[in-house]
């Protein structure tokens, strides 16, 4: 459900019909098919299989190969990247047919993103004073040795990019966001469940705080799944990329020291620059003007 919701924009129910009313409709739309000259997918041969249940499984070629797919692999968590790599090769073919287009989720997009912005200094607030409560001091350990306003930043950072993505309709940012960062929380000592962990969390807290807000009562389901499919495909590439790092640690081009060992506030603004650069060559101008604006709040 959650893989239709992402490639629709809302949820789709099936129109079930039972199997000796499917037979004839899809013999007759293979015939028909045959003479235009392009069948459908469905074929007569797929009717024998109608309401069986092909679960398989895959225990004895794993106990064989002496392997087992990782859980991020998983059909179900890929599709996500399938079908948002499918998408995004249409974005030229959008653009110059946007006119023409009805973009029926785009009153949507602009609601999301006003009201995550209204809710924005809340939320970073209850996560960075949750990474700081004495309880999770070995749960974030490598977290909470980072200055406290350089973490906030990393925090907002993370935010906004998950609030324009939605505004957007296009994640591909948060990918390479998540990309960038992922090096420099390896290279200062993090292991993969402490990022995954934050993400975790940040996501039930977003969610919590949004489900106050009383302008969210109409769009909550979209909202929401926004918000997952962002935060598993940030998981993901976060899983991926410590996955890189430690088979290929000695042929990884190094980065520039810059981020979590900073010592000043002042300096903060290079990060964020930093971090502008690895995006802007590819995103469009009001996504600068959202990150130019997050650069600007900082004290000189």
């Amino acid at each position: 459900m959650l893989l239709c919701k992402n490639y629709f924009g809302r949820k789709r129910k099936p129109f079930k019909v039972p199997k000796f009313i499917a037979m004839p409709g899809v013999i007759f739309r293979s015939v028909l098919g045959g003479f235009l000259g392009n069948k459908p997918f469905e074929r007569p041969w797929m009717i024998r299989y109608i309401d069986r249940k092909l679960v398989v499984n895959a225990s004895y070629t794993e106990i064989s190969l002496d392997w087992k797919i990782p859980g991020r692999n998983d059909i179900l968590r890929r599709l996500l990247f399938m079908i948002e790599n499918m998408k995004n090769h249409y974005v030229e073919w959008t653009v110059k047919n946007e006119t023409q287009m009805v973009r029926t989720t785009a009153r949507f997009n602009l609601r999301a993103y006003e009201v995550m912005l209204r809710n924005r200094d809340l939320i970073i607030n209850r996560m960075l004073d949750f990474v700081n409560r004495p309880e999770n001091t070995d749960r974030f350990a490598n977290y909470r040795k980072m200055e406290k306003l350089v973490l906030k930043w990393y925090i907002t950072m993370l935010y906004q990019l998950i609030a324009t993505s939605i505004k957007v309709g296009d994640r591909i940012l948060i990918r390479r966001y998540i990309q960038t960062i992922a090096y420099r929380r390896f290279k200062t000592g993090f292991k993969v469940t402490e990022p995954v962990d934050f993400l975790t969390r940040f996501e039930k807290i977003i969610k919590e705080e949004l489900l106050i807000d009383p302008e969210t009562s109409n769009t909550k389901d979209q909202l929401f799944n926004a918000i997952s499919i962002s935060i598993q495909l940030s998981i993901d590439e976060m899983e991926e990329s410590f996955e890189i790092f430690e088979n290929q640690f000695q042929e990884l081009t190094p980065l520039p020291e810059r981020g979590p060992s900073l010592q000043n506030v002042g300096n903060l603004k290079q990060i964020i620059s930093g971090l502008e650069d690895t995006f802007f060559d590819s995103i469009e101008s009001d996504l600068m003007t959202d990150f130019i604006s997050i650069r600007d709040q900082i004290p000189r």
